[in-house]
């Protein structure tokens, strides 16, 4: 008798001369993809041994009240198909043959796998004796105790109509008249002239950032009161039908005691689709540790590490993070802190393990192309103190370790902009400025570094490149005494702007020409009088920071306890 229960769909690439198509599928031959389809010549094969499409079979078995595993395939032809298994210990990774099927004509067939294997990964490898077509591959299994799952999909978006639209028709339409999800969107901006579905609403919203935005869906999806799950999802990534049907079918199938778990999907790049950013990440008193960063998806290796790794102490970034609503119940909502750690701080807040799965995972834009002083020097400063203070046991180093290393740099790069923010982000923090109405502060920051941008001299000219600077130790440090101390500088060099910039590249220099992309330079030169100026002040307020240390703790407390409640973000939405 064949089973229904559909757990893990594999997915086809979009094409077998794309990059990243061995991250889908591996392959020998003339393989090419049809409409929804895979076209086998003669002597070619396929496996599924990859990023994408391993099947953690003693992870899921772990995580899962799955079993009877099959592996179900559907099309016509003429093809042998093998199961392998792999198993990767502390010194090396090997693979054993599992099993074999012959299949010919017309056929749709279960590959029944052995619930006994002990493995941490299978998979298949199909190999066309004559010329076959592959309609369908995925990996089947009996849900012994089934759970009532509905997920709302919520988008926090903020001018992405080509995004927003794209997720329309290509994920969202997929699952019209599907009970398991519906989908919810705060639109932050402008309206969006797109026709959404039935099984969508749209929520007009302030500019409230990412927290506003992300919270005014989720009271919208918890006042229906008849969802399990909440799936907080970026507006500027791409993801396909089957990230969300694995998500499903994994939640359906989970067992009682990881019930409380979030689900993060790891980040790929959108331009080097092959790329994966991270996996998850954590926050220590150093900084971020990126799990699975810069991973090569093409590579078997990588691909194995990532899919077997179980569930372990992280953060789940809300690009696509699943959340338990028994979870939000009990831990209340985001605070309102507009951007940057909102989802740092919810994850540290409910404090529970992080499960992910390959295949669940989105493409985002890349972040490098992203950089923006309010977000980088004054968000993600006031915020991750904030949070140092919040979780002063786990991270009362941060401050120290993070944002002093970030002001020092901005300093040293003649940022001088981007330093007056992160003291602007010290001062907010120390007056209470983030209690103020999360759209109005921001409207005054953003014109704010518009005054401060425009003091700032701007050519245009095409990119000619530039070469790094190399030096050794000693040199370096006396360049940078003869700068800072005496304000000895001289010369004129280029660099790339945002996060690309160097320290070394512009010690003892006394001008640089920082492009910003699209033909645009930015001149940025040392001044001695005003860095020194602005390190007085960051000393100053650190040192005011040290002596109220107990009442800023205190008041960051009370901040988290009153504004996180469903009344207090009730109370701002009125204000639309």
């Amino acid at each position: 008798m064949k089973s229904n229960n559909i757990l893990f769909p594999i997915t086809f690439p979009r094409s077998f001369s794309a990059e990243d198509t061995s991250s889908f599928l591996r392959h020998s031959g003339n393989v090419f993809v049809k409409v929804d389809s895979l076209s086998l010549k003669e002597n070619s094969w396929i496996s599924t041994d990859t990023y994408h499409n391993l099947f953690a079979k003693n992870k899921i078995f772990a995580l899962t009240d799955y079993s009877d595993y099959k592996f179900r395939i559907i099309g016509h032809g003429n093809c042998m198909v093998e199961v392998i298994s792999i198993t990767k210990n502390d010194h090396y990774t090997f693979e054993s043959f599992v099993t074999s099927v012959h299949l010919e004509d017309n056929f749709d067939t279960d590959i029944l796998v052995d619930n006994n294997i002990q493995c941490d990964a299978l998979y298949v490898k199909i190999t066309a004796i004559d010329d076959t077509e592959i309609k369908e591959i995925s990996v089947c299994a009996n849900n012994n105790k089934p759970k009532n799952v509905k997920v709302a999909y919520c988008i926090c978006s903020f001018n992405r109509e080509p995004f927003v639209k794209k997720f329309v028709d290509e994920v969202a339409s997929k699952f019209i008249g599907c009970d398991d999800i519906k989908f919810f969107i705060s639109n932050n901006g402008p309206d969006y002239n797109i026709e959404f579905p039935n099984n969508f609403e749209v929520i007009k919203n302030r500019n409230l950032g990412g927290a506003g935005g992300f919270t005014r869906a989720m009271v919208a999806a918890l006042d229906q009161d008849s969802f399990t799950h909440i799936i907080l999802a970026d507006d500027d990534i791409h993801l396909h039908k089957g990230v969300i049907d694995k998500t499903i079918y994994l939640l359906k199938g989970l067992k009682q005691e990881y019930s409380d778990h979030f689900i993060s999907g790891s980040m790929l790049s959108l331009e080097e689709s092959w790329l994966q950013y991270e996996r998850n990440s954590l926050l220590t008193d150093g900084g971020f540790v990126h799990f699975g960063h810069f991973n090569d998806t093409r590579s078997k290796a990588d691909a194995i590490s990532n899919a077997i790794v179980m569930p372990h102490k992280g953060l789940a970034g809300w690009w696509y993070c699943v959340i338990p609503v028994k979870e939000i119940k009990e831990f209340d909502l985001p605070l309102p802190i507009f951007v940057r750690g909102d989802d740092v701080e919810y994850s540290t807040r409910c404090a529970r393990k992080i499960i992910s799965v390959n295949g669940i995972c989105v493409w985002h834009e890349p972040f490098i192309k992203k950089y923006n002083e309010i977000m980088e020097d004054y968000y993600l400063c006031r915020n991750l103190v904030l949070i140092s203070y919040l979780y002063d046991s786990s991270h009362r180093n941060l401050r120290k370790k993070f944002i002093v290393k970030k002001f020092i740099k901005n300093i040293l790069v003649f940022d001088y902009v981007s330093a007056e923010f992160n003291l602007l982000a010290l001062e907010h923090l120390i007056n209470e400025v983030y209690l103020q109405d999360a759209d109005t502060l921001h409207k005054e920051l953003f014109a704010e570094l518009k005054n401060k941008m425009e003091q700032i001299p701007v050519y245009n000219a095409d990119y000619t490149g530039y070469e790094d600077r190399r030096m050794g130790k000693l040199k370096t440090l006396l360049l940078l005494i003869l700068q800072q101390g005496f304000g000895i500088s001289r010369g004129t060099r280029s660099t790339l702007g945002g996060f690309r910039r160097s320290i070394m590249n512009f010690t003892g220099v006394k001008e640089m020409h920082v492009y910003q992309g699209s033909q645009i330079y930015r001149i940025y030169r040392f001044d001695y009088f005003r860095s020194w100026s602005i390190l007085i002040k960051f000393f100053k307020m650190n040192l005011v920071m040290r002596i109220n240390n107990k009442s800023l703790k205190v008041k960051v407390l009370k901040f988290r306890e009153e504004k996180s409640k469903l009344s207090s973000w009730r109370e701002i939405f009125r204000r639309d």
